[in-house]
């Protein structure tokens, strides 16, 4: 068996501006106008800075625009045996082997013109943190010549060099200057501070406030005789696909986490165990019987399958990568009716339920609607997903004993996942914050319909009557999701392909 399945879209749920149920690209909620504190909270105390520095009351900090597709292909190929303990119970096992692929576009910044603030040169570079210290310290010294010259003419006014001095406006430039050399060392780095690590774009309106009142700062010096070197802080450069990749790994900005890229992730998946009981059984297992009947038959099945959590999740640190299953265990039961009208043509009624059963793992506990999660977010949380239900129709007509074609239309349904734990931690910028697992119940419940077409090769008639080798079955079928709700549900298109080869272990034919 091999089964593909893809999908680039999915179903949306309360996305601004788009009616429930709209398909909607994978990438949208990485996709932002303007990547500021909304997304990244650690802008936060930058722009109050910044709006303080460069008294502008309405700054708004931001990194950009971001654009994030994606397109998705997850490749199983599950090896499955079943054994017929009787003529009417079959056990099995199945062993999905996956390759889930990821395939990621990042674009920051498509013009160079849309973020205001950048990374901190002086964070990442020695030489622009050289510039920054040298720029606060020569702003220092003048502060320090300039309020010993205030505290002489203060003592001594007599003196020739106080003559026409004003130790007020004087003490007025020492203490203004203070104070912003307090604030532009807290933000681009300096005397002891490593600065922030977002500072405004170079050329940015900020920047050029800033340098602005820098040079009125310098001019009043000079009116004292203070002369000050022409230095300014260092901007930053607007953010590059490359410099994501860095805000997201480098420790320094909390998030801890892997590029916004393409992945290949291989493994097994969740490992299932089966059983199967044929109830009722017109034909008594004769192939020739059901060949040479007229008239309408019917055929009864039940069983039950056992999931084993085997299969891998996504990654914690990885925002769009994919896991090779749930690795969640479930029971679950089956029924298969089929219909028979002659021995051309006949339809199965399938119908599962699945019960999926709790466990505990690691997660980022954020709402859907914001992907990109710190890493102190991260906790270990009680998960409990929501159950399936699942009904499908596929008639079935056999063009002749060896060829048939087929349809299907397939509905199921999952409830919303249950997600617990409370954890109390500290945020990006220090302050407390609490946090509740079940934020991770949004956009888990959902309900799908589907079409499919399929095309099927038997020998199994043939080989009956002696005039085939070998016993066996090739069935393709594709499905395509045809309407959803629910913001987590793919809108997969999926082939598979399954070859069932029928022999026997003890005995010959």
């Amino acid at each position: 068996m091999a089964d593909w399945t893809s999908w680039s879209s999915r179903y949306g749920e309360n996305s601004p501006g788009r009616a429930k149920g709209t398909r909607e690209p994978l990438g949208l909620d990485f996709t932002v106008d303007s990547l500021g504190p909304s997304v990244l909270e650690s802008l936060l105390p930058v722009q109050s800075s910044i709006r303080s520095l460069a008294g502008m009351a309405n700054f708004g900090a931001s990194l950009g625009a971001m654009s994030v597709g994606q397109r998705n292909v997850v490749a199983s190929t599950p090896l499955m045996l079943e054994y017929g303990v009787t003529n009417r119970l079959t056990l099995g096992v199945m062993v999905p082997f996956v390759t889930a692929h990821a395939e990621v576009d990042l674009r920051m910044n498509p013009t160079g013109r849309e973020a205001t603030v950048g990374l901190n040169p002086a964070r990442r570079t020695s030489a622009a943190a050289t510039t920054d210290l040298s720029l606060v310290s020569a702003f220092d010294a003048a502060s320090n010549a300039l309020n010993a010259r205030v505290t002489t003419c203060t003592n001594t006014p007599t003196l020739p060099a106080c003559s026409g001095f004003s130790t007020a406006a004087a003490a007025s430039l020492v203490s203004r200057t203070g104070a912003m050399m307090t604030a532009l060392s807290a933000l681009y780095g300096g005397r002891t501070n490593p600065g922030a690590v977002f500072v405004p774009v170079a050329g940015s309106a900020a920047q050029a406030a800033i340098e602005t009142r820098l040079a009125g700062l310098r001019s009043e010096f000079s009116s004292f005789g203070n002369t000050i070197a022409t230095l300014a802080p260092i901007g930053a450069a607007p953010l590059t696909a490359h410099d994501v990749a860095t805000l997201l790994g480098d420790s320094l900005y909390g998030l801890n986490a892997k590029p916004i890229a393409g992945s290949i992730t291989r493994g097994i998946g969740d490992i299932e165990l089966s059983a199967k009981f044929l109830l009722v059984d017109p034909y008594r297992g004769d192939i020739a019987a059901q060949r040479a009947t007229a008239g309408f038959k019917w055929r009864q099945s039940v069983g039950a399958v056992y999931r084993i959590a085997t299969g891998t999740t996504d990654l914690t640190t990885d925002f769009t990568d994919l896991g090779t299953g749930n690795h969640q265990r479930n029971i679950g039961v089956r029924s298969w009716t089929d219909l028979l009208w002659g021995n051309q043509f006949w339809m199965t009624i399938a119908a599962r339920y699945d019960r999926q059963l709790a466990d505990a793992l690691t997660r980022r506990i954020t709402d859907a609607s914001h992907p990109i999660a710190p890493s102190y977010r991260e906790q270990k949380v009680t998960r409990d997903l929501g159950d399936i239900a699942e009904l499908s129709v596929t008639p079935r007509w056999s063009l002749n004993e060896w060829v048939g074609i087929a349809a299907q239309y397939l509905v199921r349904t999952k409830g919303a996942d249950s997600y617990s734990g409370t954890f109390t931690t500290t945020d990006l910028n220090g302050a407390p914050v609490t946090l509740d697992a079940s934020v991770l119940n949004q956009e888990t419940q959902w309900r799908e319909q589907r079409l499919g077409f399929g095309l099927s090769y038997s020998t199994l008639t043939a080989y009956d009557r002696g005039q085939a080798r070998m016993p066996y079955e090739i069935t393709w079928m594709r499905t395509v999701s045809a309407s959803g709700t629910g913001g987590n549900l793919p809108v997969a298109a999926q082939d598979l392909i399954q070859l069932r080869w029928y022999g026997r272990l003890f005995g010959r034919r």
